[in-house]
């Protein structure tokens, strides 16, 4: 069964939502990234997480479920907590990259992502190749983002 990413590539109205993902991957901090367990040698399982983190210059972080669209402001029960301290953003920057990357994160918030893009490509890499992923981020084509495809 096609997802509602599929069904919507498919809609001539929302193609520049799509485009525009797909341009994301010429610069060159630009990651589109999912999460998998490992669940052994060449297999995994994908995570789905329906919470939200943005993180600024380690002084600011978001988290919670609201969506950008509408309905998550109008109709449904969506909420976010927003903290602004640089103690708690960056501890959590450095908690999360250290689960998902299965490392310690380099110094500092530019650092830390420049490490996370070099290690989800790679992770992508062994996903194709079958290979187990030795930490839970990989990097996803953006422009096969809602293809089903890695």
């Amino acid at each position: 069964m096609p997802s509602e990413y599929a069904r919507a590539r498919k809609v001539e109205a929302v193609r520049p939502f799509f485009d525009l993902i797909a341009s994301l991957e010429a610069s060159p901090r630009f990651t589109l990234a999912a999460l998998a367990s490992n669940g052994g040698p060449g297999r995994y399982q994908e995570v789905y997480v329906h919470a939200k983190i943005m993180l600024v210059d380690d002084v600011w972080a978001t988290i919670g479920s609201t969506n950008t669209a509408d309905r998550s402001f109008l109709g449904d029960t969506e909420m976010n907590a927003s903290v602004w301290h640089g103690d708690f953003a960056s501890t959590l920057r450095r908690s999360l990259f250290r689960e998902h990357l299965g490392t310690e994160p380099a110094e500092g918030d530019v650092p830390s992502f420049e490490q996370f893009h070099a290690r989800a490509r790679k992770n992508a890499w062994r996903k194709l190749a079958g290979q187990a992923l030795p930490y839970l981020a990989y990097r996803l084509d953006p422009g096969l983002y809602g293809l089903g495809k890695p």
